[in-house]
Formats: structure tokens, sequence, C-alpha cells
């Protein structure tokens, strides 16, 4: 299936075990999820060489080939031995032998280094934008489709560093960084 919502992965494999109400198996259902954010990001203006899997991939087909390739070793292992990890040795060599990978991770542009790129705008980064003809100014906390933005305000929910803070969702490209980093 394809995905919208994710972000760093370029694809994800996942197992499913349905049960009967007395707790045994009735059926195991997989699935694979491919990220169309990072397939149609990635190749929307190249600025730099694209890897996935150690190989470059001049096109988003060949950078999906690549994901899908990554993500038959996961069902494999997932088929044989219940787990998947591409970090561990097993899976390495299972997908350098049948698809010559050389790596177990992909150099997909995410909107993080696009933020970065683009705008000039990480996470920690102190921004500022315009809500409601309001000048808001805050921390860059996340960054993902949009950014979390977290602006100071007793009225706010409680963080773990004792302040309180509002939380916008805001396009990237409406923030203007400050200079400053968070403290």
């Amino acid at each position: 299936q394809l995905s919208k919502r994710m972000t760093q992965s370029g694809g994800k494999t996942m197992r499913r075990q349905l049960r009967h109400p007395d707790g045994s198996v009735m059926r195991t259902e997989f699935s694979i999820s491919i990220s169309t954010t990072l397939m149609f990001q990635t190749f929307r203006d190249e600025r730099r060489p694209i890897t996935v899997t150690g190989m470059l991939c001049q096109n988003r087909l060949q950078a999906l080939q690549r994901v899908m390739e990554h993500e038959i070793i996961h069902l494999c292992e997932m088929l044989a031995w219940q787990v998947s990890n591409c970090s561990a040795s097993r899976f390495q060599n299972l997908a350098r032998v049948f698809f010559g990978h050389r790596e177990h991770t992909h150099q997909l542009i995410t909107p993080r280094e696009r933020a970065f790129t683009e705008y000039g705008i990480r996470t920690g980064d102190q921004v500022t934008f315009r809500l409601d003809g309001q000048h808001l100014t805050g921390f860059v906390n996340r960054i993902t489709k949009r950014a979390t933005v977290l602006v100071e305000d007793p009225s706010g929910q409680p963080y773990s560093n004792g302040k309180r803070y509002r939380k916008f969702y805001v396009p990237i490209s409406l923030l203007r960084p400050t200079g400053d980093a968070r403290s």
C-alpha cells in the first residue's frame, strides 16, 4: 500500500496475527507500505546523488524497486523466522545474494532535509510565524510534512523542561528562522 504519512522510512513491512477468542492464531497477514512522500519529494528537483540500498538511483522507479526489494527480504524473513532486522547479518546476506544490495539504508530526501536546504530550518531552531493576524515565536520540536512548533504559553501544556507550551503544526514555508537556536 502507499503511505503519505511515512516521512523517514522508504518502506515498512508488517506482520499481524489475527486470533480467535480463545487466543489461538486464526491467520497471519502481511503488508508492505511505501512512502509516497519520500518517493515524490526526492526526485522533484535533484540536488545530490540518491542511493537506496547502496545503489545509485536515477529516478523514482529505480528507488521504488530498491525499496521493494528491501521490503521483500523483510517479508521473507518474517515468513521463515517471524522476525526481521535489516541491520542483522542474515538480512544483509540475503539482500546481497538476491538483489546485490550493499547497504540496508536509503539516502532519499526527507522533509527534515528539505526544510534545511530550502528554508534553513532545523529541529531546535527558533522560528516566527503568523496565525490569525498574530505574530508567534517558538521553536521547532519536530519536522515531518509540517513543523511542530512549540510556543511558550502559561496556559499551554506542561513539558518535561518545566515550561508550558502551545503546539502548532505549521507548513515549513510559513516559518521564518530568527537565527537563535533553542537553549
